[in-house]
């Protein structure tokens, strides 16, 4: 009997064992495709939910799956600190193994991204001719020696930046990295822009 339940549990521990490692292979493809896809010149890791991976590997659905990105470059756009929580995903194993995203389908999830500021500047630094900095959570503009506080929000796509002080409000345009994606909010922290978004029926193909 116990020699039974030795080899019983000897079976179920490879079983998961093999399951981890399949896994985890599969969180590192997945990796390397975004970089593929997205050009990143930074680092990204993927967690894949569900148990047993091996079964949702097979359907080709996967419960959930979060993703990080230390960098993604859209349209001249660089964004880093890229976190996003993916829900009810379906896939082709045959394109992900060769590395590539145009299949992942996301019913729903959220996430958020930031834009440092010197990027930010470059963009915003271009428009009139304005002397833009973002410092302690604070955006700055200056125009004809006098400098004033700018307020920053959302406007479908656009990043609108309004400076009432001097009567100037401008917009620039936020690329979406992911179909699907609707930026929802904005915020100052610290020397970055933060942007949050929502993913709906979303895709991972190229843009």
């Amino acid at each position: 009997m116990i020699r039974k339940l030795v080899v019983l549990l000897v079976v179920v521990g490879a079983l998961i064992a093999g399951d981890m490692w399949l896994k985890a292979t599969a969180e590192s493809r997945v990796a390397q495709a975004m970089q593929k896809t997205f050009d990143s010149p930074g680092t990204s890791k993927v967690e894949l939910g569900g148990f047993p991976f091996v079964l949702k590997l097979i359907s080709g659905t996967i419960p959930s799956a979060k993703v990080t990105s230390s960098s993604l470059e859209r349209d001249g756009v660089m964004f880093t600190d890229v976190r996003m929580t993916l829900e009810d995903i379906e896939f082709s194993v045959s394109k992900i193994i060769a590395g590539e995203l145009g299949s992942v389908k996301v019913r729903d999830g959220h996430g958020s991204a930031a834009i440092k500021g010197n990027d930010l500047v470059a963009a915003l630094g271009a428009i009139g001719g304005l002397e833009v900095t973002l410092r302690d959570g604070k955006l700055l503009v200056r125009a004809g020696g006098k400098e004033v506080s700018a307020d920053v929000t959302l406007k479908n796509t656009n990043l609108v930046v309004r400076a009432p002080g001097i009567g100037r409000s401008f917009e620039v345009a936020l690329p979406r990295f992911v179909q699907g994606l609707q930026y929802r909010s904005v915020r100052l922290s610290g020397s970055t822009v933060v942007v949050e978004f929502s993913l709906e029926n979303a895709n991972f193909r190229q843009l």
